[in-house]
């Protein structure tokens, strides 16, 4: 009996339709760790969006004369749209994807680019708004400009230099 169940063992031992013994995964990079620049960048486009959500509340932003009043449903989509797309991007970044930093320098300079021009006239019909959009496009521009400079930089070309070098 003992006989059969060591047989038995090492025939299991033996077992032909096991996976292979090889390690088939990726090798574990070194990874650079993130460095507090590029975490406080994200962290300020982050309370951005935060403090931006209060420009959508009624009676917060006045629409100009002759504008309709947009929906709540409607602003709830973009704000769920724009806001996720926001975060996605910010944790893109911190994982050191390079585009994702680049999307967002476009993404941002879109959105600079469409409130610059009625931020004087946002001034007159809803001050807190204004105030709220002026004092955010500095707070980006600065966050924009911490991820391609410095430590940012330089945290982001060593990842694409790791990369190139494991053929990634």
């Amino acid at each position: 009996m003992a006989q059969r169940v060591q047989c038995y063992n090492s025939a299991m031992a033996r077992n032909p339709f096991a996976p292979p013994g090889a390690e088939v995964a990726d090798p574990v990079s070194q990874q650079l760790p993130v460095p507090p620049q590029v975490k406080l960048a994200c962290q300020m486009i982050i309370a951005t969006l935060v403090v931006g959500i209060i420009t959508l509340f009624p009676g917060v932003r006045e629409p100009a004369a002759g504008d309709a009043e947009v929906p709540f449903l409607f602003t709830l989509v973009l704000v769920v749209v724009f806001g996720g797309l926001t975060l996605l991007l910010a944790s893109r970044i911190l994982q050191g994807r390079n585009w994702a930093r680049w999307a967002m320098l476009v993404y941002l300079g879109a959105g600079w680019a469409l409130a610059g021009p009625s931020l004087a006239d946002d001034f007159y019909l809803s001050p807190i708004a204004a105030i709220i959009d002026a004092i955010s496009i500095p707070v980006e521009a600065v966050a924009c400009w911490m991820l391609f400079t410095g430590a940012g930089a330089q945290w982001f070309a060593a990842l694409a230099a790791g990369r190139t070098r494991n053929g990634r």
